[in-house]
């Protein structure tokens, strides 16, 4: 399972799909509080996407601020330009940490959170060691979230198998392989969201957990569509999953 989301994190991109469609979902899984998310049109000063709490390896609630980039990032992508990594983080310690962060989170710990949904390449690894090691402080850190990472959080937040039933994990890896096959993938699909969204009153911590599995786990899906040009595939599936959620949703009777 961890390959299949290491693959599908490699071929996001980074607006719209990683920063709006996946991170914002995941950390709310993780049990954080998604302060911002990122918006067309305003200044970011470097943090897509921001939220406060404390995730099961922290010793304590901190502020996490994220840089986000799409795929693999190499020298290209650190300093060519003002959308580059490096100038992005400086200006979060210049411009953001000084005067962004709300009263009530001003006296908590700070994590700058650099996350990409491919690896870090080995010719900057260098850069970004030497950044964070100048810049790091007490109340300040950084941690470098790659899709390898990533894929963790997804398989032990939304995937993990007390979690995500054996036949619903079963009904969406057959699925991702049928992409080719509009029929064959639109039945495995609706075999695995009516497993993840039966048609059963749940308490709403339950209902939205297994709101995010069928939203991030339908994405996947399409993704892997889209790539192979399987675009009935894609309108079906996205048809089925509004149908299904807007259910799931609904007030009971």
């Amino acid at each position: 399972m961890k390959l299949i989301l290491k693959e599908y994190l490699t071929s996001l991109k980074e607006r719209g799909d990683l920063d709006k469609a996946l991170l914002p979902n995941l950390l709310s899984a993780m049990g954080l509080q998604v302060l911002k998310t990122p918006m067309i049109g305003t200044r970011q000063d470097g943090v897509d996407i921001s939220a406060v709490g404390q995730l099961p390896d922290d010793d304590q609630k901190y502020l996490y601020l994220l840089c986000v980039k799409a795929g693999d990032v190499g020298r290209n992508d650190w300093d060519a330009g003002p959308q580059s990594v490096r100038p992005e983080l400086q200006e979060i310690l210049d411009v953001y940490i000084g005067s962004k962060i709300s009263k009530e989170h001003q006296d908590l710990p700070i994590k700058i959170c650099f996350c990409m949904g491919g690896e870090l390449k080995e010719t900057v690894e260098g850069n970004w060691a030497g950044f964070t090691q100048k810049n790091a402080t007490s109340e300040v850190s950084f941690e470098l979230w790659n899709g390898d990472r990533l894929a963790g959080f997804m398989e032990k937040s939304l995937m993990a198998r007390e979690l995500l039933d054996e036949a619903a994990r079963r009904h969406f890896q057959k699925a991702l392989s049928m992409v080719n096959e509009p029929e064959a993938c639109y039945e495995y699909t609706k075999s695995f969201v009516a497993i993840v969204l039966p048609p059963e009153e749940m308490k709403d911590k339950e209902r939205l957990l297994r709101l995010r599995q069928a939203y991030i786990c339908l994405h996947v899906i399409c993704v892997w569509a889209i790539e192979a040009k399987s675009l009935d595939v894609v309108y079906r599936i996205s048809e089925l999953g509004l149908l299904f959620c807007w259910d799931a949703m609904r007030e009971q009777p």
